[in-house]
């Protein structure tokens, strides 16, 4: 907190002196394999990365896509990175021209009138989440008129189509791998963080990568300058870079006051860095 920045009072009145600016975050380790705050650490901050790559060839290659891969049981055999391999060429063989590739290796099971008896758990089944890039536009298939009218996609609907899902089915004839399509994303971050917080790794593998990326989006074909990537966060008063810092009072009472007034995580607000006894209740920064 640099306070000497904020030693003055504005013209509309507002009085700043003595005042800091933050945000809350999440004070994470930022390790996959963390039990504690992969979700909302890791998963968060690798999230935001993946978004702005993903916009940022979205300018080029259009409309972001959630895609799932699930391979046939005679695949399931392969290494991981001949899996990641096969993968990548099946999603290209159904027009799939490039994107993010996160795996897992479990679905979860959840209790229905299906299962009667059974309790909610996860069961093997390796698949792929994608935020991927299909060309011709997938709108085609959303949009289909014959498929609203007749409740579903797939035989009889789509015979004799060019279209993406018409196509799908006839690739999974020759490979047996299955691919759908989700509906459209409410946010790139979060579906992506979604595709994050349940990923899979493979344990005594250093530095092992849970995000790849593959065709217009790999690190071969779109290349991001440092000046491009997500700024730091600034301060609302003085427009410096932020620092993270620690409340010395009780922290539960001052989560509480912000939730009060409506101060979401992302949000920011100002304080008083010291209390009405001139002693200090917040730490760290610079000056």
């Amino acid at each position: 907190m640099r306070l000497l920045l904020h030693n003055f009072v504005t013209l509309d009145g507002q009085d700043y002196r003595g005042k800091g600016y933050g945000k809350r975050v999440w004070w994470h380790c930022n390790r996959p394999s963390c039990p504690v705050c992969f979700r909302k650490g890791w998963a968060v901050r690798l999230a935001s990365r993946m978004e702005h790559r993903l916009r940022d060839c979205a300018k080029k290659h259009g409309k972001i896509e959630h895609v799932i891969l699930s391979p046939t049981k005679s695949d399931w055999g392969l290494t991981f990175p001949e899996l990641c391999r096969k993968a990548v060429k099946v999603a290209k063989s159904r027009g799939i021209v490039g994107g993010s590739l996160v795996f897992h290796f479990f679905r979860y099971h959840r209790a229905n009138e299906t299962f009667v008896g059974e309790k909610p758990h996860f069961y093997m089944s390796p698949h792929f989440h994608l935020m991927a890039f299909i060309k011709p536009s997938y709108s085609r298939c959303r949009h289909c008129s014959k498929a609203r009218e007749a409740g579903y996609v797939g035989r009889g609907v789509c015979d004799g189509c060019s279209g993406f899902e018409a196509m799908v089915r006839r690739e999974r004839e020759k490979d047996g791998w299955i691919v759908k399509v989700k509906a459209e994303r409410k946010t790139i971050g979060g579906s992506a963080w979604y595709s994050l917080e349940h990923a899979s790794i493979v344990r005594g593998v250093e530095n092992f990568r849970v995000v790849r990326w593959f065709g217009v989006a790999s690190y071969r074909k779109l290349k991001i300058m440092k000046d491009d990537l997500p700024r730091q966060d600034v301060c609302g008063i003085c427009g410096e870079p932020l620092y993270r810092g620690r409340y010395q009072g009780n922290v539960k009472e001052l989560l509480a006051s912000l939730d009060a007034k409506g101060i979401r995580r992302s949000d920011g607000f100002t304080f008083d860095v010291r209390d009405k006894n001139g002693n200090l209740m917040w730490t760290g920064g610079e000056g």
